[in-house]
């Protein structure tokens, strides 16, 4: 009897595995998977056999034990062939217990906002599609991502809010923050534009001799960026495409408050760095006491480190969080053309 369920199974299983490159609808694939339970290897052995071991298989008794036996596994089954893409993204909870998620997927070619039952807000690109628990348990709120969105958390202390993604989860109390899927790497990017959020893998790796946690996950705060690939085990870090500001913001939006007038280039860095959270360094520290006249209040982030590098005769590079300010030196003040100034790096 073992041996008839065994082989009962792997019809199964080479019924659901054969061809992955053909496309079927579901009832195409539900009528193959229940043609290769229920009248036995008519996948492997041809019709020729077909109504042979049809006749044998309905004198047996065990068809009707391995039949239920396999409804559990079979609806399971069935949940995770239709309703993911993606191994990662079915967690147990959800397999285990359905009824209890919801989910909404975004078909326009537009953002489709979605509202989380604690008020948060979550933005969905155009294919992306959430589910998440209705209403959230009361030790956690757990959400899964496929695909690429915006989050605004509200802020709950006792309820961490949990994003699983792809290969990673993301951990945060209250934030907002962006989470993309790079197709062409199979990369995974997780942006913060407020707050403070743990990214780490969703499976952790087993651990090696001289491994720690700090290696399995990367702590992100404002205008801070991470790129997971699960292939190299890689985190990369940088900084987000529009830095915001993050820190007195009524100080730093006021009439004038970006606008130096023969100002230390020392005092201008350490504002910047204040207003946007991100560290700038000098490969020239003579720079620093270097004078820089120039209103750059319009202007983005990387919009003023590159009219402060005119001015100065730098370059400025991203070398992984952080802004580097290379070469230059002090001299006379220099007319900056601003029409291309805009520019953000990818």
């Amino acid at each position: 009897m073992k041996g008839r369920v065994r082989e009962a199974m792997d019809v199964w299983f080479h019924t659901i595995q054969k061809d992955p490159k053909e496309t079927h609808s579901k009832e195409e694939i539900k009528d193959r998977i229940w043609s290769g339970i229920i009248y036995g290897k008519e996948v492997v052995e041809g019709k020729g056999k077909l109504a042979h071991r049809q006749a044998r298989w309905r004198k047996s008794y065990w068809r009707v034990a391995a039949g239920i036996g396999l409804i559990g596994t079979l609806s399971l089954s069935f949940y995770l062939l239709f309703n993911s893409t993606n191994a990662n993204y079915v967690a147990p909870e959800i397999a285990t217990n359905a009824s209890q998620w919801k989910e909404r997927t975004n078909t326009s070619p537009t953002p489709l906002e979605v509202f989380l039952p604690d008020g948060s807000k979550v933005v969905l690109e155009p294919g992306a599609r959430l589910r998440y628990l209705h209403p959230f348990e009361s030790t956690r709120r757990t959400v899964h991502l496929l695909g690429s969105g915006f989050f605004d958390v509200v802020k709950d202390s006792d309820r961490p809010f949990l994003v699983y993604s792809g290969a990673v989860v993301t951990r945060v109390l209250g934030t907002s923050f962006s989470i993309r899927s790079i197709a062409e790497t199979g990369g995974t990017e997780v942006a913060v534009m407020t707050g403070k959020v743990m990214v780490e893998r969703n499976k952790p790796r087993e651990r090696n001799q001289g491994s720690t946690d700090r290696e399995n996950r990367v702590i992100l705060t404002p205008n801070k960026k991470v790129t997971f690939f699960e292939n190299s085990e890689l985190y990369v870090t940088g900084l987000v495409a529009n830095p915001v500001l993050v820190s007195n913001r009524e100080e730093f939006l006021k009439p004038g408050a970006f606008d130096f007038d023969e100002t230390p280039l020392s005092e201008v860095l350490a504002k910047l760095e204040k207003a946007y959270g991100v560290e700038i360094t000098l490969s020239n520290d003579e720079m620093l006491d270097c004078p820089v006249t120039a209103d750059l209040t319009s202007d983005n982030l990387y919009g003023k480190i590159e009219i402060i590098g005119a001015v100065l005769n730098a370059e400025y590079e991203i070398t992984g969080s952080a802004i580097l300010l290379s070469g230059g030196g002090c001299g006379p003040a220099k007319k900056v053309e601003r029409k291309n100034l805009n520019l953000m790096p990818m």
